[in-house]
């Protein structure tokens, strides 16, 4: 009677294909069936989870990830501590999207692992959406170890702000515009009598301190709270 039972038909105790056995109990986990009875029996019931994260989990976690690389990709420590500060605030949301992820690759496993795994089983596990999550928490941590955030935002605004440079030497510079990705609210000279050409553009400031870049050619910058090297004579500062 089981070779009249459709192909699709598995024990609903453990999913083992029941098509053509010659009992009624389940050799896998020795669960009953009744062939004629198809309430007894049926397409496996997956866990609501047992699949690649979804679209809108992959948004999420691409949001929370663009929203700490471009802290991270400011001139300042305390641009990168606010940054900091949201991501601890977002730790809850990162968590939920982690144990979810957990969830749904052992379910997939789980039944992709099985001799009697089908093809939709196998592309349940090929699907580039389980990168997502791994790529995106690797970028997190090489950022905290490594400031290419910074240096990659500038590198793409270096042009704009060569430009900057000879717009201020002509005296054609004008105050809170953009330079490039970067919103300069002034730019003046700090020394001007000891370090003559350099220049200093103001992206931001804390409560009390201004922050941004310094163009310096002359030799041996001056240190500061948080001097970064960029570019050959460009450098992060803070006072």
């Amino acid at each position: 009677m089981s070779a009249e039972m459709p192909d699709t038909a598995r024990c609903l105790g453990c999913g083992y294909l029941l098509r053509g056995l010659t009992g009624t109990f389940c050799p896998e986990c020795g669960r009953r069936f009744d062939p004629a009875d198809p309430t007894t029996y049926g397409p496996r019931r997956r866990w609501r989870l047992a699949g690649p994260p979804s679209r809108w989990e992959c948004l999420a976690i691409g949001a929370l990830t663009i929203s700490g690389l471009v802290g991270a990709s400011g001139p300042a420590r305390w641009e990168s501590q606010m940054s900091c500060s949201g991501a601890c605030a977002a730790v809850p949301l990162w968590a939920g999207l982690v144990v979810v992820y957990a969830v749904r690759l052992v379910a997939v496993l789980r039944d992709a692992g099985r001799a009697e795994g089908t093809l939709e089983d196998e592309q349940r596990t090929r699907s580039l959406r389980w990168v997502v999550l791994p790529l995106c928490v690797l970028l997190i941590l090489s950022s905290l170890l490594y400031s290419w955030p910074l240096m990659v935002r500038f590198h793409l605004n270096r042009p704009a702000f060569e430009a900057a440079v000879k717009e201020f030497e002509a005296g054609e510079f004008t105050a809170g515009q953009w330079v490039g990705l970067y919103h300069v609210n002034r730019a003046t000279r700090r020394f001007p009598a000891e370090r003559p050409k350099m220049v200093f553009f103001e992206t931001g400031s804390s409560l009390t301190y201004p922050f941004g870049f310094e163009y310096d050619p002359n030799p041996g910058h001056p240190p500061g709270r948080s001097v970064i090297r960029v570019a050959p004579s460009w450098y992060t500062y803070e006072e």
